[in-house]
């Protein structure tokens, strides 16, 4: 199946014009990637998503987390999360492919009402919100059927649905099932301050006190601390912090000459602060570091 799926990927990029870089397909929620070069690592923004490596390394850091995945590895993340990402093992002779699918976890759901025994609503596993899953055979013949559909648009709309469905069924039952089920199935204290990165990220720019978060989530702070540095692999301030930052340098791409309306808008109430911390971030100061969201000012998660 691993060399099926391959082919498939292979297949793909080559109806992408160019050598490198992300390609969208034309099935929602579903991309390539191709990298010829090793690369430092990039901050950046994960959603929830099913990253895999189909050559070659990439590692992920979250927080005090590094998560590294190679061939028919992949990478799980089940909630919003900045992250630093950089590719670790690819060559012009063996450019490392990629395959990321955006997960929806109300699919999943509803796959598990169909179940003969329905999956128990259960914490996180030992992943947390993020971890490394290795890619069953049936994961990857969904995948490879999914990137044969991109040949048959017309058969888009009646096909993707089903094969999702199923691609949610093995992930539900499969080995690492337990870490899936945690994340689609979180309960109590879990769910509760899964609710809270939710409204975090939403809501980033406007101060926070962790008391207020605590006491939404029906905690106590340092219950709630704890459980949120397991989910995320940082604290609420760390996590506010680079969302912040993530969102002014993709604000800075396309209003480069507006660096002070820029931090005031993402929360910051200080320029000079908001400068150290954006260079402390990404190496260059906010004036020097302006990027196009294709060179990687937004979000990516392949």
């Amino acid at each position: 199946m691993f060399t099926a799926l391959k082919r498939s990927v292979e297949a793909a990029l080559r109806d992408h014009p160019g050598k490198d870089g992300v390609a969208r397909t034309v099935l929602p929620g579903l991309t390539v990637i191709r990298s010829e070069n090793q690369s430092l690592p990039m901050q950046v923004l994960y959603k929830p998503v099913l990253a895999i490596a189909i050559q070659g390394t990439k590692q992920v850091s979250v927080g005090e987390r590094v998560f590294r995945y190679a061939d028919g590895q992949a990478l799980v993340v089940g909630i919003d999360v900045p992250a630093f990402a950089s590719v670790t093992r690819a060559s012009p002779a063996e450019p490392y492919l990629g395959l990321a699918l955006e997960l929806d976890f109300a699919p999943m759901r509803d796959a598990a009402d169909t179940m003969t025994s329905p999956p128990p609503a259960i914490s996180p596993g030992r992943g947390g919100g993020i971890f490394v899953y290795d890619c069953p055979a049936e994961v990857m013949d969904c995948l490879t059927r999914l990137l044969a559909l991109a040949k048959k648009p017309e058969a888009i709309a009646a096909i993707q649905p089903l094969i999702l469905r199923e691609l949610c069924y093995w992930m539900l039952s499969g080995p690492q099932a337990q870490d899936v089920r945690g994340l689609v199935f979180a309960k109590g204290a879990v769910r509760r301050v899964l609710e809270a990165v939710h409204a975090l990220r939403q809501h980033y720019q406007q101060p926070i006190r962790m008391e207020t978060l605590a006491a939404a989530a029906a905690m106590s702070p340092a219950s709630f601390y704890q459980h949120f540095k397991a989910l995320t692999s940082m604290t609420p301030l760390q996590y506010q912090k680079q969302m912040r930052l993530l969102e002014a340098r993709s604000l800075l791409a396309e209003h480069p000459g507006n660096i002070a309306q820029v931090a005031y808008t993402v929360g910051y109430g200080s320029v000079s602060q908001f400068h150290r911390e954006y260079k402390r971030a990404f190496g260059e100061s906010p004036r020097n570091d302006i990027v196009t969201p294709e060179q990687g000012s937004g979000c990516t998660s392949t």
